[in-house]
């Protein structure tokens, strides 16, 4: 797995971070992983065009153990255990302005947040895949089987 580990101090809130530039442009792209957190942790996980200034589309946050999206509290993610989490979304001619969130808690059948708003509305290319903590302590997410897919339902 990956340690993505802040600390207090760092210059810029968003680091450390890890993203991939895909260029995903028709169709629909998941993304799937493992995600456990320590406690304090404050990060998000985010899908960007290439646009200037970018559009983002799928966004979520991790913060005070409470995954949330467009501000809103979903589910509460257990501090120090691995959860499963899924993200797709149409791009493209497929993009409906949605994605869709699937998360799977130790122990339980997958929760699904079908029909979840992009950040912005007219998002439609995935050129920048990211995960990033902006935390101002010393804690730590970690990742692990990540997977990023393209192609036609």
């Amino acid at each position: 797995c990956l340690k993505v580990e802040d600390a207090p101090g760092l210059q810029f809130e968003y680091n450390p971070h890890l993203y991939w530039t895909p260029n995903h442009q028709e169709g629909v792209s998941r993304c799937a992983f493992d995600l456990r957190v320590e406690a304090g942790v404050v990060m998000y996980h985010e899908w960007r065009d290439s646009s200037d200034p970018y559009r983002v589309g799928p966004s979520f946050w991790v913060r005070d153990g409470k995954l949330q999206v467009g501000g809103q509290d979903l589910l509460d993610l257990p501090a120090d255990q691995w959860v499963h989490v899924e993200v797709s979304a149409g791009l493209g001619a497929q993009s409906a302005g949605t994605w869709e969130l699937v998360v799977t808690l130790p122990g339980q059948p997958p929760q699904r947040f079908p029909n979840l708003p992009n950040v912005s509305p007219d998002w439609k290319t995935l050129t920048w895949l990211g995960f990033s903590s902006s935390a101002n302590e010393k804690t730590a997410f970690y990742l692990d089987n990540l997977e990023l897919a393209t192609g036609n339902p």
